[in-house]
C-alpha cells in the first residue's frame, strides 16, 4: 500500500496543509482520500481503482461514502468508482470520530482527521 500512497502523493490532486501531504490516510482496511476540490477526489479515486485493477484489491461500493466540507457543493458532480456512483451522505464514522456536514465531532482527542472528502474500505479478492 505505500506505493499506492506514493502514487496518490505524487498526483498533486490530494490535500496538503503547509506543504505536507495528507490526501491519503490508511488504516486497517480503510482509506480516506482527502482533496480541496470535486475534481480532485475523483482523480483520487481514480488512481486508486486502477492500483487495485493492478495488485487484484476489489473496493467496495457498498463500503464507499462521499462527504462534503465547506465551499461550493454541486448536485450535479458526482463521484464514480469502478464505474459506479458514490453515495453522497451527511454524516460518517470513521474510526473514533463522527463527522457531521457542518460541523465535526471528536468522540477523543486523537482523532486523527479534520476533514474528509471520501472514505473506501478495500477487501482483497
Amino acid at each position: 500500500m505505500d506505493e499506492l500512497i506514493c502514487k496518490l502523493r505524487a498526483s498533486s490532486f490530494g490535500l496538503h496543509i503547509a506543504n505536507v501531504f495528507v490526501g491519503c490516510i490508511m488504516y486497517a482496511d480503510g482509506i480516506m482520500l482527502l482533496s480541496s476540490s470535486w475534481y480532485g477526489v475523483q482523480k483520487l479515486v481514480d488512481i486508486c481503482a486502477v492500483y487495485g485493477q493492478h495488485w487484484n484489491i476489489c473496493f467496495n461500493n457498498m463500503k464507499t461514502q462521499c462527504l462534503t466540507f465547506g465551499g461550493k457543493n454541486p448536485q450535479q458532480f458526482k463521484i464514480t468508482l469502478n464505474n459506479k456512483i458514490v453515495d453522497r451522505n451527511n454524516n460518517l464514522k470513521y474510526l473514533v470520530c463522527t463527522l457531521l456536514v457542518g460541523h465535526v465531532v471528536w468522540i477523543t482527542v486523537t482523532t486523527p482527521a479534520t476533514f474528509m472528502t471520501i472514505l473506501t474500505n478495500y477487501c482483497r479478492s
